[in-house]
């Protein structure tokens, strides 16, 4: 039985009338009479408790409420109305004259707010503010181990703005502390960062071993830790970059075990923004070693669902840019081009820059099959000062090539050979980042070049050494271009 009024109006009015010391005693009864009542489903409670404390004059134990409460409706992924409780909580904590308390308080408040905000997007602005306060807080009262957490959020909102020299300066201080602490938690964040800042320069001899040490942790730390510490389960990040390292450097036979590993994890989570991060980095494999355009259509379109569910415009926003490759595939340039300007627009918005270059590189090439040359050129130049500006260089022989098939394909004459400068510097860069992947498609095009310039000895000598590296039998459309291409040259 409850009792309620009939209209609000009423209720505003006899609410005013009582006079605020009676106000708020009422409000601290109502408070007790609660928790009283309700000692077995007190968390269903949580909301009304800390607005009956908040208006008693009770602060502490109403932050404690809404911090409750937040986390709730964040494991619902509410993103928007965890962020409210939140900010309620931490404006109403700062009614609090200072002291070390306050500033505990508030240190674990902004925490949960930085770890909340990623869902919305990694990189999203609104989070620095929040985690320099943080930041703050914990070296005011002396906490190293949220210290480190606080670098590690730091550390990916540098890397997502594409901010990587700050990143790895970052990610290298919070290893430092991580290693003395001897926190497995914290030292899977800090090599994994390490490892995924370097892996963004292009710089794969480098990140693969810090990779590596992040990934022989996770046996030690249960998906639930991680999701508290992280705002997701890492395990599926490291697993990523530890996929798409081999897929580069083409330990072609490991890709596809890993993306199965990383799909039975992510399906069994039960973490909506974790599951949604790891099918959706599978799709990411499959667009970087030419999978199957339709079953990629299909993957994408599951994650599609997850992310408005939730409200996931980060994750939204890379779905839109992989349906663009597949669109481009199945021969929809028109679609593929709707769904790229979608793409970087959406991720732009939330400050999501991370491939950036790939994406104005695939535009680039989209832009071309339409027939906008004009178009195309601006986007691949784009890329190519997106790379020289940031150091996003994980991609930098891919965009070199593509802005030689650009090139290649003008019907006017280039006296000049750039295309055939964009192939030798692709392939140059390749062989100094180790990205065999990359080498084979860059040499596929130069062979084909060369071949078109009478030099078709020269070209299958090139090609031949290349694709005699590739021990392994794999399926993908770039080997089977290569091997057409040379079975072609020999005749």
């Amino acid at each position: 039985m409850e009792y309620s009024f009939k209209h609000a109006l009423t209720q505003e009015v006899a609410y005013g009338s009582v006079l605020l010391e009676r106000r708020r005693s009422l409000h601290k009864r109502v408070a007790a009479a609660i928790e009283a009542v309700y000692q077995e489903q007190i968390d269903q409670h949580v909301s009304e408790l800390a607005h009956h404390y908040r208006h008693s004059g009770d602060v502490e134990r109403a932050v404690h409420c809404l911090k409750r409460a937040a986390e709730q409706v964040a494991q619902r992924s509410a993103v928007v109305e965890a962020q409210a409780r939140l900010d309620e909580a931490i404006e109403l904590l700062r009614t609090l004259p200072p002291s070390q308390t306050r500033d505990r308080t508030e240190l674990a408040l902004q925490t949960s707010l930085t770890a909340l905000l990623t869902t919305r997007s990694v990189g999203a602005p609104e989070r620095e503010p929040s985690l320099m306060r943080a930041y703050e807080l914990s070296q005011r009262v002396g906490n190293e181990q949220e210290t480190i957490g606080i670098l590690w959020q730091l550390c990916q909102l540098h890397i997502q703005q594409l901010r990587l020299r700050e990143a790895l300066q970052l990610a290298q201080r919070s290893l430092t502390l991580a290693q003395v602490m001897q926190d497995p938690v914290q030292q899977i964040g800090s090599w994994h960062n390490m490892g995924e800042a370097y892996f963004w320069t292009g710089d794969l001899e480098q990140s693969r071993p810090f990779l590596e040490r992040a990934f022989l942790l996770y046996e030690r730390v249960s998906p639930e830790d991680l999701i508290r510490s992280f705002g997701s389960d890492l395990w599926l990040a490291t697993a990523f970059f530890l996929l798409v390292t081999d897929l580069i450097i083409s330990e072609s036979e490991k890709t596809i075990e890993w993306e199965r590993q990383i799909v039975r994890r992510a399906a069994a989570s039960t973490h909506p923004y974790s599951k949604a991060l790891g099918l959706l980095f599978v799709q990411h494999s499959a667009v970087l070693r030419g999978g199957d355009h339709d079953l990629i259509h299909v993957g994408l379109n599951s994650i599609r669902q997850l992310c408005d569910e939730y409200e996931f415009p980060e994750l939204r926003g890379w779905v839109e840019q992989f349906d663009a490759y597949v669109r481009f595939g199945q021969g929809d340039a028109e679609g593929a081009l709707r769904a790229m300007i979608e793409a970087i627009e959406r991720l732009d918005k939330v400050g999501s820059l991370i491939r950036r270059s790939w994406r104005f590189a695939a535009l680039a090439q989209i832009q071309h099959r339409l027939g906008n040359y004009e178009a195309a050129e601006a986007a691949v130049a784009m890329a190519l000062e997106n790379i020289e500006r940031t150091g996003e260089r994980w991609c930098e022989p891919e965009v070199y090539r593509i802005a030689a098939e650009i090139t290649l394909q003008e019907s006017r004459r280039d006296p000049a050979d750039s295309a055939g400068q964009y192939l030798l510097k692709a392939l140059e860069i390749a062989r100094v980042q180790g990205a065999r992947w990359w080498e084979l498609r860059a040499a596929t095009s130069l062979a084909r070049h060369m071949a078109s310039q009478g030099r078709r000895h020269d070209a299958y000598t090139m090609l031949a050494d290349i694709y005699s590296r590739f021990t392994v039998v794999f399926d993908s459309a770039d080997l089977k271009a290569a091997k057409a291409l040379l079975e072609r040259l020999r005749t």
